[in-house]
């Protein structure tokens, strides 16, 4: 490594500056550098397949590699890089920046004591805001998923504090999520999907949404389900939909698992290929099949999860189902009147547009016919097709260009296709 690129990546402040910048005013500073405009593409515009095509370039910042080489799952690169940069990096508040990776690496890979004494040692070196807000939401996972619930609320308590100063941190949405979780365990599950719900509302409102706060808002809710006895299969799938457009395959494998403890045995044939090359690349994936599998003791929160699970055998009669779903661009949120085009990302909010909600609610589960079509929007009407033809494809032309969904009328058989809706 030459001289310069070593003086270059001893200097994280300038980093420290953009994301708490970002995270204060809720936008990038203009212009972008090109490494600026790698982690741009990294968080804000979620897409972790095409960050990791530009932090290949060999003059690429480490620190930003790192953090994509996290974000797209490729745990033991990111390891080495750190390893190669803790030597060189000795101010504190730099220092903690690292020691932040480190622990996020340790989440990833569940090994959660070592992710709360790195969260720990992190908050020791005097970070800057953003970072000890990150340092609570990180420690404050860990140490849920190890049982410590009192520990877990006193992170989640600092990490709300420092929400009124950073008010565009992703890590808050994080740390709520972690909230609604122990609401689950506490016995308010509803509560937890309540506090969801609110998240939700709120970075719709403030037009803040993307793919990486949906797949932190929409998984806690899966298990929530669970616990509630509810059905949470098509939540399962969403989440993986959203996760394979971000590129994050830690968590589209998380999500897959989601969707194999929800559906029969005879379903799970279709999953079974991608839980196995995970498995393969992710020691917590390998560590959560396992002792869902063999009924283990349940060891940590995360399985504890688990217990609940509600088999779906009404939907999903054929493997090929899921297969067509997991293939999903889209995803339909209709209690919140919310569509997601997942690539490139866009929310559109559906909500004053009840019609448009129960058009995609009546097609949900199966196609149907235009006289089965008609009678779920407008019953108590007869159907003639010279009179109301021309109302069906009123109405689906809304769909197509408002909603931006796929929708299928030939041979008298309207469908939905490409879209999960919950």
């Amino acid at each position: 490594m030459t001289n310069a690129r070593m003086r270059k990546l001893l200097d994280i402040k300038p980093w420290i500056e953009l994301e708490s910048s970002r995270s204060t005013n809720g936008v990038f500073s203009a212009p972008l550098t090109k490494d600026e405009h790698l982690y741009s593409v990294l968080i804000s515009e979620c897409d972790g397949n095409k960050a990791l095509a530009l932090s290949s370039q060999n003059d690429a910042d480490p620190y930003i590699k790192i953090r994509t080489l996290l974000y797209t799952g490729r745990l033991e690169e990111a390891e080495t890089e750190l390893s190669n940069l803790f030597p060189h990096v000795t101010k504190s508040t730099e220092r903690a920046e690292l020691i932040l990776e480190q622990a996020r690496t340790h989440a990833y890979t569940g090994e959660w004591l070592k992710c709360e004494d790195s969260s720990s040692e992190g908050l020791r070196n005097s970070p800057v805001g953003l970072t000890m807000l990150a340092l609570h939401q990180t420690r404050a996972l860990a140490r849920f998923e190890l049982g410590n619930m009192s520990g877990a609320s006193s992170d989640l308590q600092m990490a709300k504090a420092l929400h009124t100063i950073i008010p565009y941190s992703s890590s808050f949405f994080y740390a709520l999520a972690i909230e609604a979780r122990i609401m689950g365990r506490d016995g308010r599950a509803q509560e937890g999907i309540t506090l969801l719900k609110k998240a939700w509302k709120a970075l719709i409102r403030e037009k803040r949404l993307n793919l990486d706060l949906a797949s932190a808002l929409i998984k806690p809710e899966i298990e929530l389900r669970r616990i509630l006895g509810q059905e949470s299969t098509f939540h399962a799938l969403a989440s993986a939909c959203i996760n394979n457009a971000s590129g994050e395959a830690l968590f589209e494998a998380l999500a897959h698992i989601d969707c194999w403890a929800s559906v029969s045995e005879k379903v799970r044939v279709a999953l079974r290929n991608k839980l196995d090359t995970a498995a393969s690349r992710f020691e917590r994936v390998r560590k959560l099949m396992n002792a869902l599998e063999n009924k283990a003791t349940w060891e940590c929160s995360t399985v504890d999860g688990y217990k609940n699970t509600v088999t779906d055998t009404k939907f999903f009669a054929k493997s090929e189902k899921i297969d067509e779903l997991l293939r999903a661009t889209q995803v339909v949120i209709c209690d919140l009147g919310l569509v997601l085009n997942l690539r490139p990302f866009k929310a559109v909010d559906l909500s004053p547009n009840p019609a448009m909600l129960k058009s995609i609610s009546v097609l949900k589960e199966k196609p149907l016919t235009r006289a089965e079509y008609f009678s779920a929007m407008w019953g108590g009407i007869r159907y003639s097709p010279s009179l109301h033809d021309s109302w069906i494809a009123n109405s689906l032309y809304r769909l197509r260009k408002h909603a931006g969904l796929t929708v299928s009328n030939a041979t008298n058989r309207i469908e939905l296709s490409g879209v999960v809706v919950l």
